[in-house]
């Protein structure tokens, strides 16, 4: 019998903290998210339609994928949990937030990058509605450096695992034997 065997193959799977706006600031960890598109860059995220994100993204068609460090561990527990619509859950989990750069909704200060998007369309699939997300917007923490790795999570257990460096950018740690 094959129960769930992709969604156990296709682990770790990265756990990044969604931003949206209503009223004040929601926080959402979702992790059936992936890039679908290059030109342009496209984000499928798979959200619950009863969900506050997804009321939000409905709203105001904006969203922000905030990558998050293993260090944000406790505040990311804060956020998995249901408030009442329209809390503040980036004050409650003890998140620092600024506004966008091209959206109204706040990113994560601490994460180590930020991805901006707009809704350009949503699809009913199963038990989620796969919201697709134009990227308009990409930062990346002045601090970040390999060391500061993503935020993984595979069966409700958090992990660290190396980010995709780029070919060139690896080719050259590898020629100094870093890589090895």
């Amino acid at each position: 019998m094959v129960k769930k065997t992709a969604s156990k193959l296709l682990r770790p799977r990265l756990a990044p903290i969604i931003t949206t706006l209503n009223k004040s600031p929601n926080a959402s960890p979702m992790s059936y998210i992936g890039i679908v598109a290059s030109k342009p860059e496209i984000i499928a995220l798979g959200a619950d339609s009863k969900s506050d994100t997804y009321k939000n993204i409905c709203l105001n068609k904006e969203f922000i994928v905030n990558i998050i460090s293993i260090k944000d561990i406790k505040k990311y527990w804060k956020t998995r949990i249901k408030y009442p619509y329209g809390t503040n859950e980036l004050k409650i989990a003890g998140f620092k937030w600024r506004k966008g750069v091209k959206v109204k909704v706040p990113y994560i200060t601490s994460s180590i990058a930020s991805i901006e998007c707009k809704s350009i369309k949503k699809l009913k699939i199963a038990d989620r509605t796969v919201i697709f997300g134009k990227v308009i917007h990409v930062r990346v923490s002045n601090s970040y450096s390999l060391n500061k790795v993503a935020l993984h999570h595979n069966k409700g257990k958090f992990f660290k695992v190396v980010p995709y460096i780029d070919f060139k950018i690896s080719e050259k740690y590898f020629r100094k034997g870093i890589g090895k």
